[in-house]
């Protein structure tokens, strides 16, 4: 019995072809496989390899359009050879190409027109490619200069597509330098291409680079060899001065020298400056001489680095294989901030906050560490409906449904970061009890790689598409709409998770030593110090490093002066500054009304304690204009106002100079404030008032020497209680008879407003007193005028 002869594979056939086939036979195809596609070196046509047999005969047959062919040999022709791919119809003869929707109109005009092989508009678009590329080497013109020129709506076409993919700095250049209809073009066919594209940043590069070099046009700039480009995440090597392969001995010796070169005291007029210096100086030790932090940040900046280049995330896995069990959850660029839920009940604000954060309000020590991380503790729980659906669980959170104990990774039960959200707006994130199966809109995410960074994830509503979980500088966690395109300045939506068996590594210095100063009260030896268990342990366990030498520790608590106090005589000793110490300092450089209403609201008892001069700091940030609105933010800037009103009651005194009670009498005077505050601003302004007068009587008499500047005279006699003010009147500066005309009608017009007749008669005899003039009798005041 004969075999059968057994048929060859289409693939086989086309192997064959491209083995027998040769350049030199006129006509005829020079094919390659190029994936699914045979191609033509020759006339770079191109057939899908598995058309019909055909269709694919047909093409193969059909002549190798290489030179002019007469127009009268392709009339009997005229129509496109149509075929399919994914959701794409092109001609199979002049490779022209639409998109296959139902009922689109595109569609039907396109084939209704004529094929352009068939009128030789192919051959004519080689053979211009071909000059281009000839032209192009020798410095001649390109095929771009014979193109009219893009109109202003082919440019507002490429800004709509640009929106919508978050693209890097190098593939943005890279369309720049391409005409805005091939720009467009391109990002069209991203968009085709869907999730398919693991980095569209390389893509695009790679896709400019083709069609500049197809239709030409300029290259993008080029990146100097030793150009440094700024990454968005604190440089800490930078602070220090120091190679990023330095090791610890560069590392303590950059920080010597620059705690000594910035430090305040040396800077008495730069001191705002200083102080910036050395924190940010602080802050780069602290983390690079940390083995375990300095590895974190590292990793977050080579992440960042592989983006700002160009280079897709290294993707090893599926996300399940790749996150932790037990993990904390880190914004990309802010390696020291974690996402953390304030308290273990229902509806608990999420935030994220840094140990730096904690310190603030005095939550520092050992005793405070491991509460501020057993916040930050989380897990996933995997669902099974659908593909990296999972809950962010608050693994320390105890519930009923855990039975009030700690929760335990990879069983149900416990809080989970939950979320409402209202179309087209920001929503926070709180803790919510959801059983299996229940709340699934408001707590159930879809977690995937981030496409623009290394072992980074983002976190997805799986009910909400289009919404993610994202970070808002300083310290807020929220839910924000996102469909692609540049994020808004500073919004963060790709995380890294931190294997939560790596926390104790994250304790620093201070954290060992706060507890053991304390415990000791007042100015404690630096012997003990250095002797103490635990401060011996850290070095041991926790750095794995020798125990610091004494300049070590100088240089140490001479950097944290906001919380330290050191001296070397009699003998070398440290002090850890009060609590009240802290915070006056801390609210004597806040910037911002958030960061005043934060360090005030957090703030203890010693607020009371405090000076009058940071009350008027705190008072004063808290009249800017606000960097949020949410209503958080709000809320918390009202009781802050109503902190400050509280401890402000009873501490001035005449012993506050005219410069500042003006300063206080302005803030107190600011409209917009809410109406229980306002009430409690009435009580405050009117003691004010009696202070003002105090002060006024005090200096007349000679016990203190101050004047009143006639400037500061309409805010002092608007506050309550100004009715017999005429001391004012005898203390200004310049004096009212040498005072100019326009500053006297304004003092006269603001005791006329205040009705302080008695202000306005004293001011009227110094001018008449100046002029020689006869004061006029009472009866003839300003009031009844």
């Amino acid at each position: 019995m004969t075999q059968p002869v057994k048929r060859k594979t289409r693939m086989e056939v086309i192997e064959d072809l491209i083995q027998a086939q040769t350049e030199e036979i006129p006509g005829q195809h020079v094919i390659f496989l190029d994936r699914a596609y045979v191609r033509c070196r020759r006339c770079k046509g191109y057939v899908l390899a598995r058309t019909s047999q055909e269709n694919f005969d047909h093409w193969l047959h059909e002549p190798c359009v290489v030179g002019p062919i007469p127009e009268e040999q392709w009339q009997g022709h005229p129509s496109h050879r149509m075929e399919r791919c994914g959701n794409k119809a092109f001609c199979t003869r002049c490779h022209s190409r639409t998109k296959v929707q139902d009922n689109e109109p595109e569609l039907t005009d396109k084939l209704r027109q004529r094929c352009q092989l068939a009128s030789g508009i192919v051959l004519l678009h080689v053979q211009e490619q071909r000059k281009a590329r000839q032209d192009g080497a020798s410095g001649g013109p390109g095929p771009g200069d014979e193109r009219p020129p893009p109109t202003e709506e082919d440019l507002q076409q490429l800004q709509v597509w640009l929106a919508k993919f978050p693209l890097d700095t190098k593939a943005l250049q890279a369309l720049e330098a391409l005409d805005p209809r091939d720009a467009v073009k391109a990002l069209q066919e991203l968009e085709q291409k869907g999730p398919g594209i693991r980095n569209p940043s390389a893509w695009i590069c790679k896709t400019a680079q083709n069609l500049r070099e197809r239709y030409g046009g300029k290259a993008p700039p080029e990146e100097k060899p030793n150009e440094k480009k700024e990454l968005d995440i604190v440089d800490h090597y930078g602070a220090l001065e120091v190679a990023e392969d330095a090791d610890e001995k560069e590392i303590k010796k950059a920080y010597r020298k620059l705690v000594l070169k910035w430090h305040p005291d040396k800077h008495p007029e730069g001191r705002e400056e200083a102080e910036e210096k050395i924190r940010a100086i602080n802050n780069a030790y602290e983390t690079l001489s940390n083995a375990t932090k300095r590895a974190t940040y590292d990793a977050q900046r080579q992440a960042l680095l592989r983006q700002q280049r160009g280079h897709g995330p290294d993707l090893q896995g599926a996300p399940r294989q790749r996150i932790p069990r037990e993990f904390m959850l880190q914004p990309i660029g802010y390696p020291d901030k974690f996402v953390r839920y304030a308290s273990e009940r229902a509806m608990s604000q999420c935030e994220v906050t840094s140990r730096a954060d904690a310190r603030l309000d005095g939550k520092s020590g050992l005793d405070q560490f491991v509460p501020f991380f057993r916040a930050a503790k989380l897990s996933l729980w995997w669902l099974p409906d659908v593909n990296n659906m999972c809950r962010i669980r608050a693994l320390e959170a105890r519930t009923r449904s855990s039975a009030g104990e700690k929760v335990v990774a990879g069983r149900p039960g416990g809080f989970n970061l939950g979320f409402e959200i209202e179309v087209g707006r920001d929503s926070d994130l709180k803790l919510m009890e959801a059983g299996k199966g229940e709340l699934n809109e408001n707590v159930n995410f879809i977690v995937v790689s981030s496409p623009l960074y290394d072992n980074a994830f983002r976190f997805e509503a799986a009910f909400k598409k289009g919404y993610y979980l994202a970070f808002r500088p300083p310290t807020l966690l929220r839910m924000i709409p996102y469909n692609g395109g540049p994020l808004p300045k500073k919004v963060v939506i790709d995380f890294t998770l931190v294997d939560f068996q790596a926390m104790f590594k994250f304790i620093d210095i201070e954290e060992v030593l706060r507890p053991v100063i304390e415990s000791k009260g007042g100015w404690v030896p630096l012997e003990q110090v250095k002797a103490d268990a635990n401060v011996v342990a850290y070095f041991n366990n926790i750095l794995q490093k020798p125990m610091w030498d004494d300049d070590d520790f100088q240089t140490y608590f001479e950097g944290h002066f906001e919380m330290w106090e050191y001296r070397t005589s009699p003998k070398q000793a440290v002090r850890l500054k009060g609590v009240d110490e802290r915070l006056g300092h801390a609210l004597e450089r806040v910037k911002d009304a958030d960061e005043a209403a934060s360090l005030v609201v957090t703030a203890g008892e010693e607020l009371k304690r405090l000076h009058w001069r940071y009350l008027l700091n705190a008072f004063e940030a808290l009249s800017l204009k606000s960097k949020s609105e949410e209503i958080s933010a709000v809320v918390e800037r009202m009781e802050a106002q109503r902190r400050l009103l509280g401890a402000l009651g009873g501490m001035l005194s005449i012993e506050v100079d005219f410069a500042h009670l003006v300063r206080f009498a302005r803030l107190l005077l600011m409209p917009g404030f809410a109406k229980d505050v306002a009430q409690r601003i009435e009580v405050e302004a009117a003691a004010l008032g009696k202070v003002v007068l105090g002060r006024a009587k005090a200096v007349e008499s000679g016990q203190v020497a101050d004047v009143v500047k006639l400037d500061d005279l309409k805010s002092i006699l608007s506050l309550p209680g100004m009715s017999n003010s005429d001391v004012l009147a005898r203390i200004t500066s310049p004096p009212l008879s040498e005072a100019p005309l326009d500053q006297i009608l304004d003092a006269v017009a603001s005791a006329s407003a205040a009705h302080a007749p008695a202000f306005a008669r004293e001011v009227t005899g110094a001018v008449l007193d100046g002029t020689g003039e006869t004061t006029p009798p009472l009866g003839v005041g300003m009031s009844e005028r």
